[in-house]
Order: structure tokens, then C-alpha cells, then sequence
């Protein structure tokens, strides 16, 4: 049983298959001063009716100050590009959620690659689960994500750890970056749980409490799990799916095996790849006249007090987008 990891795509409620969810679990508070490559996904419309998402939706890490990798299905909706969540998305880092939206500096995107091949689809679990997006300018943070250039992490003898802003348990949101300590779990014994496993994707389990596993959990989607090699941490999985229920079972994190993917990256990175979607204040601004203003006045009416404008929780946001006719995916375990 599996649940997709990420907070992003829109009904009037998360939509979850029997047991698959993304949150940190049994995670301990951290902060993007120890890790400075990862970085937050936010929804922002401020700029032109006050709105915008009271938690992140997915978590990402810099490959450079103006490139971040994640998750492609946190840009997925029912099996299509979520243009809404593309063009209003920004891009932030911060390791108190409250800090957001008024204390923190985000960076809208400009253009978005994932593989045309990607399924955003539970009984394909969703392969090529994999994207990377320009900002318009360079994010003023203080570190990069160091990539590993071979697989000899496959070992439950190493040391893994995962990080992100999603819940700590099925439906408990936190606003802190939390981290948590994983293990290695093979491919053979992560396929007898998880039919139809692909050979680029990597498993993990945590160790056990007497109600949970350490595991990632709804809102931690598109966020990283490092390997500690000698000291250096690098970047070995993209936050993919996990159980429903957050930390139950043996394997608690199902992860994009970034190292398949080195080669995609540097073509993105060296230009030699065209963007899927290009995101522009133009478009910006022709969605919402056509698409947002142009809806019912209830839909508009249910911003936040104050002023005409202000925070909606994703209860309401993924109301409102229902009514827009969109699907909302509930992270797996981890949007801690």
C-alpha cells in the first residue's frame, strides 16, 4: 500500500491510495544553516489578491544558486502540468515556516524540466519522479547539493538522513525543518512491498519506536535524503512516496535514485536541454484575469482577514482549487 509524498495537487481534501503518504517522522529539529542546498516550495499570489499558502507544498535542494531539484510530481496534477501551482510558485528558504511569508526572501521560477516519461500515477509509482527549476535570479543562500558520483551507498552499513517541513505524523503539521536518521533497505526486500518498483528509485526504513518508524511523511516531497560519505553529505534521493499511515511497515520512504539521473542534470545545468514550461509575468497574469478572477465570488471571497488578502491553510487552498477544477495530492509521509 503507498500514498504519493507531495501536498500539491488539488481536491477538496488529500487523495491517498491505502498506504502511501511523505512527512518526517520521529524527526528532530534542524535548520538550513546545517543544510544550506535545501529550500522551500511555496504558493504566492500576493502580488495580486493577497493569497498564499500557509505551509510550503514541497521541499527542494539547490544544485546551484539559481537551479533546484525536486520532485516532478510537486508540478503534477491527475496526470498533467498543475499550471497554477507553476506560475505561482515561489521559491524560499527559511527553517521556520511562521517566517513565511513576510521574513523570508523567495525567488519566483522561469522555467521547469522533468522527463516526458514521468507517471504521475500510483500503479506506475510514479517513475522518472525527477524535476529541476530555473528561478529568475539567483537564490541568496549560503551552500549547493554535492551529488554522488557512484552508488556505493547501497549498504545498510552507511549513514542516511532525511530532512523537510511536513508533518511529523498522518495529519500533524509542524512549521520547523525537521531531520531524521534512515537506513538502507534493498531492492528485493522494498519490491515485495512495493510491486512494480522502478531500478531508479531507492528505499528506506528508520529505526523503530513503539508506535512509528523514522520515515518521511506528507509536505516532504521533493525534499532530499543525504548520504554521509566520509564526512561529506551528498544528495541520494528526491522525497518520492511512503505508507499512508506515516512511519508504519518496513519501508518508510520510497526516494528518486538521483545519481540515474546525473547525466539529465548536467545537460539541464549546461543548457543543452530545452525547458518544458516556461513561466512568465505575462502568463502569470492571463491565468489569473481568465482562470481566477473569472470564477465565482465565493472562490475569491474566501481569502484571509485583513485587508483583502492574507494566509489559507491547505484545507482551504485545496478547496479553492477544487472549485477550479484541479486535484490536490497529499504528500506520503513527510512535509514536516
Amino acid at each position: 500500500m503507498r500514498t504519493v509524498l507531495c501536498c500539491c495537487s488539488l481536491i477538496s481534501s488529500p487523495v491517498f491510495s491505502s498506504d502511501i503518504s511523505p512527512y518526517i517522522v520521529n524527526g528532530t529539529e534542524t535548520s538550513v544553516a546545517s543544510y544550506p542546498d535545501f529550500v522551500s516550495l511555496f504558493y504566492d499570489r500576493t502580488a495580486y489578491d493577497g493569497m498564499y499558502g500557509g505551509h510550503s507544498f514541497c521541499g527542494g535542494t539547490l544544485l546551484t544558486n539559481q537551479y533546484v531539484l525536486t520532485a516532478a510530481h510537486c508540478i503534477f496534477s491527475g496526470g498533467s502540468i498543475n499550471e497554477e501551482f507553476m506560475l505561482f510558485m515561489t521559491v524560499g528558504q527559511t527553517s521556520d515556516e511562521t517566517d513565511w511569508i513576510y521574513n523570508i526572501t523567495p525567488v519566483r521560477p522561469a522555467e521547469f524540466y522533468y522527463f516526458s516519461s514521468f507517471s504521475d500515477s500510483e500503479s506506475d509509482l510514479w517513475k522518472n519522479d525527477i524535476a529541476i527549476i530555473k528561478l529568475t535570479s539567483p537564490l541568496n543562500t549560503g551552500g549547493t547539493v554535492n551529488l554522488p558520483t557512484n552508488e556505493s551507498y547501497r549498504s545498510n552499513t552507511e549513514s542516511f538522513t532525511a530532512i523537510g517541513h511536513g508533518n511529523t505524523t498522518t495529519n500533524t503539521t509542524t512549521y520547523k525543518l525537521l531531520k531524521t536518521s534512515m537506513s538502507y533497505v534493498d531492492q528485493t526486500t522494498c519490491a515485495a512491498k512495493n510491486s512494480g518498483l522502478h531500478d531508479s528509485q531507492i528505499c528506506f526504513s528508520g529505526g523503530t519506536s513503539p508506535t512509528m518508524n523514522n520515515g518521511v511523511c506528507s509536505g516532504d516531497s521533493g525534499g532530499p535524503i543525504y548520504w554521509d560519505d566520509s564526512g561529506t553529505l551528498r544528495q541520494i534521493g528526491i522525497t518520492s512516496f511512503g505508507p499512508t499511515i506515516c512511519g508504519a511497515g518496513s519501508v518508510t520512504g520510497v526516494f528518486t535514485e538521483v545519481a540515474d539521473y546525473n547525466g539529465w542534470i548536467t545537460s539541464v545545468l549546461n543548457g543543452s536541454t530545452a525547458p518544458n514550461y516556461i513561466a512568465t509575468d505575462a502568463k502569470r497574469l492571463a491565468y489569473y484575469q481568465t482562470r481566477i478572477l473569472s470564477q465565482p465570488d465565493s472562490v475569491t471571497a474566501s481569502r484571509g482577514s485583513g485587508g483583502g488578502g492574507g494566509s489559507i491553510g491547505w484545507s482551504v487552498l485545496g478547496l479553492l482549487l477544487a472549485i477550479l477544477g484541479y486535484r490536490w495530492k497529499g504528500l506520503a509521509s513527510a512535509i514536516r
